[in-house]
């Protein structure tokens, strides 16, 4: 079973990265985020491909909404295993 993700730009379509997972991608996207703030994840959407099939993991609001989710989560195991 291959998964891997894809950013693309909505707005044009195009691919912008690749990532072998999901938590490489939210890493990706955080940088983006802390350098430039939410404005340019709302012209991205986050795919995962598994065995060749595309699904929607969140797109332009709903990725920043998953991505401030992931953090949360990052940061909540983090504290966890801290204590």
């Amino acid at each position: 079973m291959t998964t891997f993700y894809q950013l693309l730009d909505v707005t044009t379509g195009n691919l912008i990265t690749e990532f072998d997972s999901e938590d490489e991608a939210i890493e990706a996207l955080s940088g983006v985020q802390a350098d430039d703030g939410d404005e340019p994840l709302l012209d991205y959407a986050l795919f995962r491909f598994q065995d060749g099939r595309p699904t929607l993991v969140a797109k332009e609001h709903e990725l920043v909404v998953h991505v401030a989710s992931a953090q949360r989560r990052r940061h909540n195991q983090i504290t966890a295993i801290q204590s």
